[in-house]
C-alpha cells in the first residue's frame, strides 16, 4: 500500500510501530524549480503542498527522504537525477545536508507547538 511512513487515507495505526507524530511538508513558493518538483512529486503520488508523513523514533522513511532531497534540489544538481525519478539515494553531500536540515527545522517547528516538552511530560507521568 505505498511507502511506510507516508500518510494516506488508507493508512492504519497498525502500519507503524511506537509513537508517531504527523509532519506536514510543502514546497516553497518562489522556488525556481517549483514546476519540475511538482511534476516529479505528482508522478510519484506525492503532494508538493501539504504532504503528510508519519515520524517515529526510527530513521526517516525512504519516502520522506526522497521528498526532502527533491524539495531542496538545486539547479546545478538536476542533471544528477535519473529522468523522471525521485532521488532514492543521496544526490550529493550538500543536497543530503540540506535535506536533513530542512527536516530538522520543520520537526523543531512542529515540536515547538506542543505546550510541554517531552521531559515535562515524562515528569508528569511519574
Amino acid at each position: 500500500q505505498g511507502d511506510a511512513g507516508v500518510y494516506t487515507p488508507h493508512s492504519s495505526p497498525g502500519e507503524t510501530h511506537g509513537a508517531v507524530v504527523p509532519l506536514v511538508l510543502s514546497l516553497q513558493e518562489g522556488d525556481s524549480l517549483l514546476e519540475l518538483k511538482q511534476v516529479l512529486m505528482q508522478k510519484h503520488a506525492l503532494s508538493s503542498s501539504e504532504q503528510r508523513f508519519l515520524l517515529s523514533e526510527s530513521l526517516p522513511t525512504s519516502a520522506l527522504m526522497r521528498w526532502a532531497r527533491l524539495a531542496v534540489l538545486q539547479e546545478h544538481e538536476v542533471h544528477l537525477l535519473r529522468a523522471g525519478e525521485l532521488p532514492e539515494a543521496p544526490i550529493g553531500p550538500a543536497n543530503e545536508d540540506h535535506a536533513f536540515r530542512l527536516l530538522a527545522v520543520r520537526i523543531e517547528d512542529q515540536l515547538a507547538r506542543f505546550a510541554a516538552s517531552a521531559e515535562e511530560d515524562e515528569f508528569e507521568l511519574q
